[in-house]
């Protein structure tokens, strides 16, 4: 119903009336010509009805025949309004102009959001997608969804898996994040798979190789996981690279101990500067330091929780200078319970977290923050078979 609307604004239609006559014959003349009529009314003798420019044109010989006063109650549609316009060059212009937006930005990339990140931050995943040429503002067509995902997975080593999918002009990004440390080279050594840390085995995915525990079986450090020695039905053993998936929870405590804090630097002269994004595009309005440490604050136009790629970014620079030594008791607190979990994030950025507690200490010497961490861990661990002269020949 919405296709036919369009239609018949951009090909202008007329409110007709006629009156007198014999109704029912100028309906089935009408029909005969196969002149369209739609929206037909009858009141009180009264005909009514909406027919095409062409068709009004051709309804004089049934409006005849019938004996019916036929005259245009009203005209709609693009065509009389570019009319009565005609004399408004800009008014048209703009119209024009506003449709063949709307029919490039339809074919543009307006959002790129991330689902299914954890420990990765979603900028970094948006940034290797950006450098693959997925940014608002790009022509869908020009995107080839095979080579973005290879290449993107090829950036991103802490991410296993991404799929893109386009959603109107939308594109939605979802990927399933790396446990664990993935090695760095590969080789045929034979090796075998050991634990890397004590703990209870939750999954376990043999590619090559003996399976040698079983899944919520607890390991220590240094167990046989997958065994890289297979034995043939005949008694003669090969020897491979055992590979495999095993994680685990493990536990972990993290100690950190903030005694001082004399080199604190504090925020001075600061400079601002707007920036305005349309789809991509950057366009500043005004000078800025680039010489001096820098941040950005983003506010971006939403619809229905949808980020649009409208918007200003707040740029703003500033200098540091030496403070004074901090002695306020939580100032001290905040400082080492921040130097805590950043040391944290760097020691399990491979692994994620189940279960945390933290406790905080203070004495006249400083603050000791004390975490426990359970977490889950790929431990599989490759360590190489010592094969002696013997066993090679076998």
């Amino acid at each position: 119903m919405l296709l036919f609307k369009i239609l018949h604004f951009l090909r202008g239609y007329v409110r007709l009336k006629a009156q007198g006559g014999f109704p029912e014959r100028f309906l089935n003349l009408c029909s005969n010509k196969k002149i369209p009529l739609w929206n037909v009314e009858s009141r009180g003798g009264i005909l009514l009805a909406n027919t095409t420019p062409n068709g009004y044109r051709q309804i004089r010989t049934p409006a005849k025949k019938s004996g019916m006063k036929v005259r245009i109650l009203k005209k709609y549609g693009l065509p009389f309004f570019a009319f009565s316009n005609r004399k408004r060059i800009g008014l048209l212009f703009g119209i024009v102009c506003f449709f063949l937006i709307i029919g490039i930005l339809s074919g543009m990339v307006w959002t790129v959001s991330v689902e299914g990140c954890e420990t990765v931050s979603e900028e970094e995943i948006t940034d290797a997608l950006a450098s693959l040429g997925v940014r608002p503002g790009v022509i869908r067509q020009k995107i080839d969804i095979e080579k973005t995902e290879r290449e993107a997975l090829g950036k991103l080593p802490n991410i296993s898996w991404m799929s893109v999918n386009f959603q109107g002009s939308a594109v939605i990004v979802e990927v399933r994040e790396t446990t664990g440390k993935l090695p760095e080279t590969q080789d045929d050594t034979p090796s075998n798979l050991v634990a890397a840390a004590d703990g209870q085995i939750v999954t376990m995915e043999v590619f090559s190789g003996t399976r040698e525990q079983q899944v919520s079986a607890a390991v220590l450090k240094g167990d046989l996981l997958v065994g890289g020695i297979t034995e043939n039905k005949d008694g003669t053993v090969n020897f491979r690279k055992a590979q495999g998936y095993i994680t685990a929870i493990t536990s972990h405590n993290v100690t950190t101990t903030l005694n001082e804090v004399s080199q604190l630097r504090m925020i001075s002269d600061i400079d601002s500067r707007c920036t305005l994004v349309f789809f991509g595009l950057k366009i500043p309005l005004g000078p800025f330091n680039s010489n001096k440490e820098s941040y950005n604050e983003e506010s971006y136009v939403t619809l229905n929780g949808i980020k649009m790629p409208v918007g200003i970014v707040l740029d703003r620079s500033y200098k540091t200078a030496q403070a004074s030594a901090v002695t306020d008791a939580n100032t001290i607190r905040l400082l080492a319970l921040e130097e805590h979990f950043s040391e944290c994030s760097q020691k399990f950025e491979y692994m994620k977290i189940m279960e945390s507690q933290t406790t905080l200490r203070q004495s006249k010497s400083g603050v000791t923050v004390t975490g426990d961490y359970k977490c889950l861990q790929n431990i599989g661990e490759s360590k190489e078979i010592e094969i002696d002269a013997q066993s090679a020949q076998q």
